[in-house]
């Protein structure tokens, strides 16, 4: 492609001095030059703002900015949206890299099928990762899609493997949502829902380093007691993003699996005496307070009732078997 459009790349970091050099080397290393770095220290403790300032006063294309006080990915990277410049928006985390084509490919198969949302398939770094996320990172659908809200839930939440257009991002105001776990699945969600033209590579173009205690790792964080039912919120985040846009209604069967994932991945990973309760309790409540959900519809028992119809006899024992609803 001959067009000379800029790509802003925003990078949250946060004590990463053992793997900032090689990330950074990476995107400066792109085969697509006309890139800019949002370098976004978010109060390390460490060195790595002093191997990112040295880093860019070699180049140009880094810009180093720094929340007040450390608050999170999700207040790193609403920093680097404000002050991103590009046409075209693209993440990394502080511990992975890109490919050497990453850029120039993704923006060119947006360019070429006038699409408004790109992904790649990952190389996972870890050996050890779970196999049912690993499937996941490189589950997106593959080729041109015109999306349907029926089907929009099929890409995943995952931030890092996909190219962005940056006018929509600014007119519907998608943020990340600030002080919850998964704020991933709030954004990629909000940007989904407005949407309609998707292309889906197999090629491998970002290298994910899986570990557990990585800063913007969503498995990780979640776990923690406070953060353990963040999900909710993230329902309500999507929930009061479709109502403010006008899009609950068109957006509906969209809302309905997102919410569905939502709540099957509290209940995986929430196990503990009482946590059941817990996670049905704190959803009826946010639908009992959304005025624009019918809780005869879609309170709990009811919700999960009409979506079991759904499924096949086999993926319901296996899925109530794992997530211990029962």
């Amino acid at each position: 492609m001959t067009a000379n459009f800029l790509i802003s790349i925003i990078l949250p970091v946060y004590n990463a001095q053992d793997y900032i050099e090689k990330c950074l080397n990476s995107l400066l290393a792109q085969t697509y030059p006309n890139i800019e770095i949002l370098c976004v220290d978010d109060c390390s403790t460490d060195t790595s703002l002093k191997i990112i300032n040295d880093i860019a006063q070699k180049d140009a294309r880094i810009k180093v900015l720094s929340t007040k006080t450390n608050s999170g990915p999700a207040t790193a990277r609403n920093l680097g949206l404000d002050n991103a410049h590009g046409e075209f928006i693209m993440f990394c985390d502080n511990d992975d890299t890109y490919s050497p084509d990453m850029c120039k490919i993704m923006l060119d198969t947006m360019q070429k099928y006038n699409v408004e949302l790109v992904t790649c398939k990952a190389n996972i770094e870890n050996k050890y990762i779970d196999e049912e996320l690993g499937n996941y990172i490189n589950s997106n659908p593959l080729g041109e899609i015109v999306l349907k809200s029926d089907i929009k839930h099929s890409i995943n939440v995952l931030l890092w493997n996909k190219i962005y257009k940056k006018s929509i991002i600014d007119k519907y105001s998608i943020r990340f949502p600030d002080g919850v776990s998964a704020e991933d699945d709030a954004f990629i969600s909000q940007y989904v829902s407005v949407i309609s033209r998707y292309y889906g590579l197999k090629l491998h173009l970002y290298n994910h380093l899986f570990r557990t205690t990585s800063y913007t790792n969503t498995i990780g964080r979640a776990k923690s007691a406070e953060k353990k039912f963040d999900k909710i919120k993230i329902i309500q985040n999507i929930y009061e993003f479709l109502v403010k846009n006008n899009l609950l209604e068109a957006e509906e069967e969209y809302f309905k699996n997102r919410t569905r994932a939502e709540l099957l991945y509290m209940f995986s990973y929430n196990k503990e005496l009482g946590d059941k309760q817990k996670i049905i309790n704190l959803y009826n409540d946010f639908v009992k307070n959304s005025q624009y959900l019918d809780y005869g519809k879609y309170n709990y028992y009811s919700f999960y009732k009409r979506m079991y119809k759904r499924l096949n006899p086999i993926l319901l024992f296996s899925l109530i078997r794992k997530c211990c609803w029962f």
